[in-house]
């Protein structure tokens, strides 16, 4: 990588994640988040399976089914209500060797949180 200093102005989910490649390439980077006190914002995060392997190369373990809801099928409806398509989350999980899950928001921020460290945040 450069030597530049990248600024990453989010301290949410997307930003951490930056933030948390930028320091495993070696990057010098700081993290900009507007709110104070972290943010509590949010009760549930959908992790489908392909950002929860994109957790995991960045070394951070998404959540587990166990501390989780595991998703098993996935039905978008009209607004009306009515079911658009349906395909299974689960197969899709199986297919790639991690499951699709809801998992608490704020367990998640925290798990990203604790991949940077507080030198890098403001």
């Amino acid at each position: 990588m450069s030597a530049g200093h990248v600024h990453v102005a989010d301290g949410g989910i997307g930003g951490l994640a930056t933030a948390t490649g930028l320091r495993r390439l070696g990057q010098r980077f700081t993290v900009f988040e507007a709110a104070s006190g972290g943010g509590h914002w949010g009760a549930c995060l959908g992790v489908q399976s392909n950002a929860e392997l994109a957790l995991r190369a960045l070394g951070v373990a998404g959540a587990e089914p166990e501390s989780g809801m595991s998703v098993h099928d996935h039905v978008p409806r009209s607004w009306k209500g009515g079911a658009l398509a349906r395909w299974s989350r689960a197969q899709i999980g199986h297919g790639v060797g991690c499951p699709s899950v809801t998992v608490s928001r704020q367990a998640q921020l925290e798990a990203l949180r604790s991949a940077v460290p507080p030198s890098r945040r403001c």
